[in-house]
């Protein structure tokens, strides 16, 4: 049974921290579960999908980089690498420059399904919107905005 009701507001008791960390909980929970889908849906695991959006405004990564973005170590990055591989839809490439250097980049494959997944997420969104009342559509990207910021502030090194 749901128990959400769309037009009454929380009560002053509901407004609580512990509600706000069950509901990014529950959040994460789904939005994982989403993410996993939508990977599944393309054979590839969640971490995988996760990387190749890395490429979406680059060229060429290096694993180091890969993993400084992914937060990830270096050696879950290099079996995470080896996976796109097999699929096809990641190559190696030396540096120009420096050939202690390998680059990584999207195969022609790889630059497809990457697009496929920009389209699904894009999808996913979208449907997701049409279920938000106008206020709703109004105040969210501005709060989560704001949550997110809240959140790096209380991370470490921030």
């Amino acid at each position: 049974m749901n128990n959400f009701k769309r037009n009454s507001a929380p009560s002053a008791a509901d407004l609580t921290p512990d509600r706000l960390i069950s509901a990014l909980d529950k959040l994460a929970d789904n939005y994982y579960r989403l993410n996993l889908l939508r990977a599944e849906k393309f054979h590839l695991t969640w971490a995988e999908a996760r990387c190749l959006k890395y490429f979406v405004n680059e060229r060429y990564l290096t694993v180091k980089g890969l993993a400084l973005e992914m937060r990830l170590v270096k050696s879950r990055i290099v079996r995470i690498v080896q996976g796109l591989e097999q699929k096809a839809l990641v190559k190696r490439f030396q540096h120009p420059q420096d050939k202690r250097i390998c680059l990584l980049g999207l195969t022609a494959e790889g630059k497809n399904t990457l697009k496929d997944l920009q389209s699904c997420c894009r999808e996913a969104a979208e449907t997701i919107w049409r279920n938000l009342q106008m206020e709703q559509k109004e105040t969210l990207p501005i709060t989560l905005e704001q949550l997110n910021n809240c959140i790096r502030l209380y991370l470490p090194g921030n």
